[in-house]
C-alpha cells in the first residue's frame, strides 16, 4: 500500500514538472503544422512567452512546472495540449482537463503522464499499437488494465512481492488479474455477477469445468469445446483434475470377479458428446454409486503398465486379489489398452506339462 501511495504521489508530482517528452509540433496539432511562428522564450522553459503573458502566468523560472488551475496538469503540459492553464475545464464539458482524453486512445491525460506516455499522441512509440493496449512493464496487463486494478504501469511488480501484477489475484477468487480480464470478469470483485459463486468457481461456458480448472488445463473458459474435436471440455476431463485429453479415457470397461465369486462390472463411454455408463456390483461395495462418482475415484494413464493398472483397480475396488480381471481402455489420444488376467486359468495352465505350459501372467494388447 505504501508503495502504491508513493507511486501515485510521484506520478502527480511528475505531471507538475517540466515534461520534455513531447514534440511541440505534434502536440500543437495539425492546424499549426507547417506554419512558421516566431517563438520568444526568454526564460527558456520551452513555453512561448506570449502564451505565458496571455494567461498572466509571468515569465519566472518555475512557470513550466506550476499547476495554476490545480487540475493535475502542469503549465507546460497544458501548453503542449493547447489547454487553458487557469481553468480546470477548458472546454466547459464538466470534465477536468486531466480527465480528458486528448488523443482519444482510451487513457486520460493524467494517466498517460503517470505511465510516461504522450497524452498528445495515441501511439507514443509509433509501433502501431494504441498506448492503452501497450504493456510497457511486461507484467501481462495493458496500460489501461493497470489503472483498473490500481497497479503501476511502469513497474511489473507494484507491491514488490515477487509476483508480477498480472499474476496477482486482487479479489481472492482464485483467478489472476490477467485471467479475469481475458474472460471479461471484474478483477476487483470476487463475484462479478453477484450470484453467490466466486468467479473462479463459475462455469461460464457451461461445459462442466470451472473457470479455474479450464485455465489450469490450458483450455478456453469461454468455449465449450476448446480444441474443436467434437467433445465438450468437461466430457474430456471426466475426473475433473484439470488435465485434458492425454490421459483422459473415452471408453472404459472393467470386469472383476472376486475370490468369493462376486462380479463387479463398470462400463463407461463417450459418444457424440454424450456419456453413458453403468455399474453392476454383486459385492455391494459400489451400491448406490453413480458412474460419474466412481470415475472420480480411479485414475489411469496411458503410460501405466499392466501391474500398475491392476493395482489401481484393486485399490479402488478395495480387494487384495481377484479370481479374474478384464480391462479395456480407450484414451482420447487414440491409444488402446486391453488387459485380461484369469488366475484360475493360469493355475490350470500351471498343472500342464512343462512342454505345454506357456508363461502367462496376464494377456494384454496395446495399440
Amino acid at each position: 500500500m505504501k508503495q502504491l501511495k508513493k507511486f501515485l504521489a510521484g506520478a502527480i508530482a511528475f505531471s507538475l514538472i517540466f515534461f520534455q517528452g513531447f514534440q511541440l509540433a505534434e502536440a500543437k496539432g495539425k492546424a499549426e503544422k507547417g506554419k512558421k511562428q516566431r517563438v520568444v522564450d526568454k526564460n527558456k522553459d520551452n513555453i512561448d512567452d506570449a502564451w505565458e503573458l496571455k494567461f498572466k502566468l509571468g515569465l519566472g523560472k518555475d512557470v513550466a512546472k506550476k499547476d495554476n488551475d490545480k487540475d493535475g496538469l502542469s503549465n507546460i503540459v497544458e501548453y503542449q495540449l493547447n489547454l487553458n492553464p487557469i481553468q480546470k475545464d477548458t472546454d466547459h464539458d464538466k470534465i477536468n482537463d486531466s480527465d480528458e482524453d486528448s488523443d482519444k486512445d482510451g487513457l486520460t491525460n493524467l494517466q498517460e503522464l503517470k505511465a510516461k506516455l504522450n497524452p498528445a499522441l495515441s501511439d507514443t512509440d509509433k509501433d502501431g499499437k494504441s498506448d492503452a493496449y501497450e504493456d510497457n512493464d511486461a507484467d501481462g496487463l495493458t496500460t489501461k488494465q493497470e489503472f483498473i486494478v490500481q497497479t503501476n504501469p511502469i513497474v511489473n511488480d507494484t507491491d514488490k512481492d515477487r509476483i508480477k501484477d498480472g499474476q496477482e489475484d486482487k479479489d481472492n477468487d482464485s483467478l489472476t488479474n490477467q485471467q479475469e480480464f481475458k474472460i471479461k470478469l471484474n478483477p476487483n470483485v470476487s463475484d462479478t455477477d453477484k450470484d453467490g459463486t466466486l468467479d473462479g468457481d463459475e462455469d461460464l461456458d457451461d461445459d462442466g469445468l470451472s473457470n479455474v480448472v479450464e485455465f489450469e488445463a490450458k483450455e478456453n473458459p469461454l468455449d465449450r469445446d476448446s480444441d474443436d474435436d467434437g467433445f465438450e471440455d468437461g466430457k474430456e476431463d471426466w475426473n475433473k483434475n484439470g488435465i485434458i485429453d492425454t490421459n483422459e479415457v473415452k471408453k472404459l470397461k472393467i470386469e472383476l470377479v472376486t475370490l468369493e465369486d462376486k462380479k463387479i462390472k463398470v462400463e463407461y463411454k463417450i459418444q457424440r458428446n454424450k456419456s453413458k455408463g453403468k455399474i453392476i456390483d454383486e459385492s455391494g461395495s459400489f451400491r448406490g454409486t453413480s458412474v460419474d462418482d466412481f470415475l472420480k475415484t480411479i485414475t489411469f494413464s496411458q503410460n501405466m503398465n499392466m501391474e500398475d493398472i491392476a493395482n489401481e483397480v484393486k485399490q479402488t475396488f478395495n480387494v487384495e486379489n481377484y479370481a479374474s480381471l478384464e480391462i479395456e481402455l480407450v484414451f482420447f489420444s487414440g491409444k488402446k489398452i486391453k488387459f485380461e488376467d484369469n488366475k484360475e486359468k493360469n493355475e490350470d495352465d500351471g498343472n500342464m506339462s512343462d512342454g505345454e505350459n506357456e508363461e502367462n501372467d496376464g494377456e494384454h494388447e496395446e495399440n
